[in-house]
């Protein structure tokens, strides 16, 4: 208090400073309160700023506006706001007309007067009450688990609709000025590009599948450990398997099968099918500040191809978004075909013409015979495999956990931190819905299937009965 009335004095000790302002954003009952101590030279006026409802709560999709010293809104930043700053903000309206030497208004003068335009209004396509579940359970998961960063992103594959989008730590957009770290409006799901690790051994177990190189019952011998060039390469936890199958790679998760797997596809073929999915370049969603992972390792010739296949078959070496990773899980859902993600569904322009965004098939990736043995593989990893704590009792799910070692920013090689990530679709044979739940360095568990599975469990089931789907078992 002590340090506010300071402040105050300051303003108004300043000399040859008729006007001062001292507080903004002030709301009715306040204003009534004070204005009716009557203060000499106490004086208000009204002005329009942006005010976010939710707090929050859907903060990294919304953004902010930055306003200047006059109060008046003028520029986006960060997410909606900024990437349809031009269409949100409408044109200013203003008014040309003759001064006299004292600088006032000459009345009988001529005067132009260019009316102000609204902004246009945009429709989202996220479900409030989904968003709003999703969110608060994030939250509470990534402080349980005292992870630095985390993401929730829910789509609908077939036609890229963004359902919720929750990013972690959060920040209030009607307070931003407030946010110690800038960090904070990052939106993590579009921001954040991480190794993925084991969640990519479904898009090398997609490319073996559609090129034919594998079936699900295929079998190949598991020695523990692969040696390429003066590297070995093991399984975690050092685990020799011995005989397994495909479907056994996915469910026990097992980098010598997915290297199996992506020496048989090729090098060439694996770049193609990465790209296909969408790795290595903006999944274009109408967000500010939206990155596109990083795929180079794969054309880097230092080390050999058969080392940069061998460590990206099972997503190390190469990085991505967790929209990007939803997103190629979401062409699995849609039977093969990659969608662009979308979260406007429609513009509404100032003169009422309304414009509503089409679901935009952008090509297909495998096969839909590949797209149903996959589903197949990835419903055995959540019902007997290591995603177990993601099955969502009386439903058919599919999904993969991953657990991936994060690069170290001092010295070559990786830290001792971790991401974890799953990504999952239910009901499994006709999707309504893809999950993703991600966590950058979790720190009391050491895999994906203690912390990012039971948080997808939880949403799951939610949307599930939400959306009031009938139990298939």
């Amino acid at each position: 208090m002590k340090e506010y009335q300071n402040e105050l004095l300051k303003k108004l000790s300043k000399r040859n400073d008729p006007y001062e302002p001292l507080v903004k954003k002030v709301d009715k009952d306040k204003l009534e309160e004070i204005m009716a101590l009557k203060i000499n030279g106490v004086n208000y006026f009204m002005s329009d700023y942006r005010y976010y409802p939710e707090g929050n709560i859907s903060s990294h999709i919304l953004g902010y506006v930055v306003e200047n010293p006059e109060n008046t809104i003028t520029q986006g930043s960060y997410g909606l706001e900024g990437f349809f700053n031009g269409e949100l903000a409408g044109i200013a309206g203003s008014i040309k007309a003759e001064q006299d030497a004292s600088r006032q208004i000459i009345i009988a003068a001529d005067r132009k007067v260019n009316p102000a335009v609204n902004g246009s209004d945009l429709i989202l396509t996220i479900d409030k009450t989904i968003q709003n579940v999703a969110c608060r359970k994030l939250s509470i998961a990534t402080l349980r688990h005292g992870a630095d960063l985390g993401s929730v992103i829910i789509v609908n594959p077939k036609t890229g609709a963004i359902i919720a989008m929750c990013s972690y730590p959060e920040f209030d957009p009607n307070d931003y000025g407030q946010t110690k770290d800038l960090d904070f409006f990052n939106n993590v799901g579009i921001y954040s590009a991480y190794e993925p690790g084991s969640v990519y051994k479904a898009m090398t177990m997609a490319m073996g599948l559609d090129l034919e190189l594998v079936e699900p019952d295929s079998a190949f011998e598991d020695a523990g450990q692969v040696v390429i060039a003066t590297e070995t390469i093991k399984n975690a936890e050092d685990r020799v398997y011995g005989k397994a199958t495909m479907t056994e790679v996915l469910e026990n998760s097992i980098n010598t099968g997915a290297i199996y797997v992506a020496q048989k596809v090729g090098i060439n073929n694996f770049i193609k099918y990465t790209r296909d999915f969408g790795f290595g370049e903006k999944a274009g969603i109408e967000l500010k500040t939206e990155a596109a992972g990083n795929i180079n390792s794969l054309s880097d010739k230092m080390h050999g191809d058969n080392l940069n296949l061998a460590v990206a078959s099972f997503g190390q070496s190469i990085t991505a978004t967790p929209l990007q990773m939803l997103m190629a899980y979401s062409a699995i859902a849609n039977q093969g075909i990659l969608v662009k993600p979308y979260i406007v569904d429609e513009i509404i322009r100032p003169d009422g013409q309304r414009i509503k965004i089409q679901p935009q098939e952008l090509r297909r990736v495998i096969s839909p015979r590949t797209a149903m043995l996959l589903s197949g593989m990835l419903v055995k990893v959540v019902d007997s495999g290591h995603a177990k704590p993601a099955g969502v009792k009386g439903y058919y799910v599919a999904g993969k956990t991953g657990t991936a070692q994060i690069a170290s920013s001092v010295v070559r090689g990786y830290s001792g931190r971790t991401s974890h990530s799953f990504i999952g679709f239910a009901p499994a044979d006709d999707p309504e819905f893809v999950i993703i739940t991600y966590m950058q360095d979790p720190k009391d568990v050491k895999y994906a299937e203690s912390s990012v599975a039971p948080l997808f469990r939880e949403i799951a089931e939610f949307v599930l009965n939400y959306y009031q789907i009938e139990k298939e078992r």
